[in-house]
């Protein structure tokens, strides 16, 4: 990761900005089940993190987006509604004893491009207290 990624991860624990509907190729939301496991009517699913995505919203992996035009937000992104429309909102991920699922270079780019993720050991360096 760059050094203002490494600098955004100490600040950013979350952006609270919210995604209703970014623009996406056709299969993009099977696609986007499928990466995430989502189970139970959307209510069961793998954890999604703010950095999977740019700053337009859309899923770096499935828009063949580098890692380089990552959100630099570690939050996670949680199911909300804004002025009646259904989407996802960046929040701070849950504390220890509650956790979350890891990034893998299916979900992630950092995954995929350096086979680690800053963001992901930032979070769970957060999260043992």
């Amino acid at each position: 990761m760059t050094s203002s990624s490494e600098d955004a991860i100490r600040v950013s624990c979350k952006c609270n900005r919210f995604i209703a509907d970014p623009s996406h190729p056709d299969d993009y939301e099977e696609q986007l089940r499928k990466t995430y496991n989502v189970a139970w009517g959307g209510m069961q699913a793998d954890t999604m993190y703010c950095h999977h995505m740019n700053s337009k919203g859309e899923h770096l992996l499935l828009c063949n987006k580098s890692a380089d035009n990552a959100h630099p937000c570690m939050g996670v992104m949680y199911l909300d509604i804004e002025n009646e429309k259904k989407g996802v909102r960046c929040r701070e991920a849950r504390r220890a004893g509650l956790p979350h699922d890891s990034c893998t270079v299916h979900n992630c780019a950092y995954m995929k491009a350096y086979g680690q993720c800053d963001f992901m050991n930032a979070i769970n360096g957060m999260r043992t207290t």
